[in-house]
């Protein structure tokens, strides 16, 4: 297996701070600032007289100015990236995520290193299964590729789960700096690594948005008190006898549960990633997007309703249609198609947006909106 191709020295590119690369044409050298060869005279560019200075690595321009391409990281660059902890961390996942491993039990052992870093840069509250506890709203919202196969040695929930190229979720309006802006009552919690207990690893509330944010929500159903059901699932998690406990998470937001086969297939994305179905509902047109490996479209005639669990949202305009000069302001919610185990029990499925105009917040209720503890594993 081509050393580039192999997982296990993805972290070793990344951290080491000079690395030599030796091919049939030329010597490589890489650094935390650039990568020349031994033919190519780049001591003069921008990049490599600027001052390597924590402000330098912190500027706005850094992140485009970095070789990020050649695997270049600011990990190693010792300064705080909080204001980017989750762009890094997706791009980070997903070129790992393309290469090969012989064992697929090693795939947290491989990306252990860049976990590590992460977690001394900017995570500082650590990971579970490979996924941001800061984040860990967006982490769940991860997108396997065509041709990606799931594996059964990790939880459902994390992209560890599959071997092949995954997506990892951040949010496709605000961007990656601003990803809790726009929130809702959303907590998670995780079983203690003390053995008893559990432990809450997320909490945030609608309170947390600025005034002016919670404006532009008109009407909006999650700004609510709804009371929750099936409160007992942290309960479940503490027990010592309950199998998954170490798999498992238990979070508490909002549930929708509707039939989408009655909804109208819009058609496939040009790179046949998403399909898209669309329904009008007390005069209200939304629409949904799912991604293609899922089973929801492998089997879109498959009749019945389905549990679908809120993770994040944000504000944007009219993406698919912007040749069209629209200026209705669209809510995307972030969803989790959830799959039954056991009653309350359940394992992840395939990840959604449902897209709603923003004065039409109120169709939330007409798609059985409840809040919930669920346990996912």
């Amino acid at each position: 297996m081509p050393w580039g191709s192999r997982a296990w020295t993805f972290q070793e590119a990344v951290l080491s701070p000079k690395t030599i690369y030796i091919s049939k044409y030329h010597v490589y050298m890489e650094c935390n600032a650039l990568t020349y060869c031994e033919t190519l005279d780049v001591s003069r560019s921008p990049i490599h007289q600027a001052p390597h200075t924590a402000e330098f690595f912190q500027g706005e321009n850094y992140l485009q100015q970095i070789n990020t391409g050649v695997l270049r990281s600011p990990l190693t660059a010792n300064v705080n990236l909080c204001n980017n902890a989750l762009r890094i961390y997706c791009l980070y996942t997903t070129l790992y995520s393309r290469r090969k491993l012989t064992k697929q039990s090693d795939a947290q052992h491989a990306f252990s290193g860049i976990l590590q870093a992460l977690q001394r840069s900017s995570y500082k509250d650590g990971f579970t299964w490979a996924l941001p506890h800061q984040d860990i709203n967006w982490a769940l919202w991860w997108q396997p590729t065509s041709g990606a196969q799931r594996s059964e040695r990790f939880p459902t929930w994390s992209w560890l789960s599959w071997r092949g190229h995954v997506v990892p979720g951040q949010p496709t309006v605000d961007g990656p700096q601003e990803p809790h802006r726009y929130m809702f009552d959303l907590a998670i919690w995780k079983s203690s690594t003390s053995g008893d207990g559990v432990q809450k690893i997320f909490a945030k509330s609608y309170d947390d948005m600025k005034a002016e944010d919670r404006e532009s929500f008109i009407d909006d159903p999650l700004a609510g008190t709804l009371p929750t059901g099936d409160g007992g699932r942290i309960t479940q998690l503490q027990k010592p006898d309950f199998e998954a406990r170490d798999l498992a998470l238990c979070i508490e937001s909002f549930v929708l549960t509707f039939d989408l086969s009655r909804w109208i297939a819009r058609g496939i994305s040009i790179n046949k990633h998403y399909h898209f179905f669309q329904i009008r509902m007390d005069c209200v047109d939304i629409s949904i997007r799912v991604i293609a490996t899922s089973e929801v479209c492998e089997h879109p005639g498959r009749q019945g309703e389905k549990t679908f669990l809120l993770l994040s949202r944000s504000i944007g305009d009219n993406d698919e249609k912007k040749c069209r000069n629209e200026q209705q302001m669209w809510v995307y919610h972030y969803l989790l198609l959830l799959g039954p185990i056991d009653d309350g029990i359940f394992e992840r499925r395939c990840a959604l947006r449902l897209k709603i105009p923003q004065d039409g917040l109120r169709i939330l209720k007409s798609l059985n909106l409840t809040r919930r503890q669920v346990l996912l594993v």
